[in-house]
């Protein structure tokens, strides 16, 4: 699974001290769902993660649930503006208005290459055509 903040750039530029808090609290979130749901956090890249999970299942409810808990969290009043002056949804009625900050996940599946340690983080990091 790799995650990422929408428009994180921005956010970052737009305020700060708001965006500080925000990421504490969404690395939070995806540390503890990475513990419910049996994850290992490979490395972390900027402001999102690379996860791995032992079946395909896991990481969809993963994803699932850490973006149920993103959208109830209680964000920096600062992200919660600046979500809705950018926008949101696809038009449709489902759409859900924003809350706080976005983050897409992306999950594939299939073996590594290789796994070796890193010398810097001392953590199994996978490589190969899936990752």
């Amino acid at each position: 699974v790799f995650t990422d903040i929408i428009d994180s750039t921005n956010l970052w530029e737009h305020n700060q001290k708001a965006m500080q808090v925000a990421l504490k609290l969404h690395d939070s979130i995806i540390r503890t769902e990475l513990l419910r749901f049996g994850g290992y956090e490979v490395k972390t890249l900027g402001d999102g993660f690379h996860a791995s999970f032992s079946q395909p299942e896991a990481a969809l409810n993963f994803c699932m649930a850490t973006q149920e808990k993103l959208r109830a969290a209680v964000w920096p009043r600062e992200i919660v503006e600046y979500a809705f002056r950018e926008g949101y949804g696809d038009g449709h009625s489902r759409s859900l208005e924003p809350r706080g900050l976005r983050v897409r996940m992306g999950i594939h599946f299939g073996r590594p290459f290789s796994c070796r340690v890193d010398q810097l983080t001392g953590r199994v990091d996978y490589h190969g055509p899936m990752i």
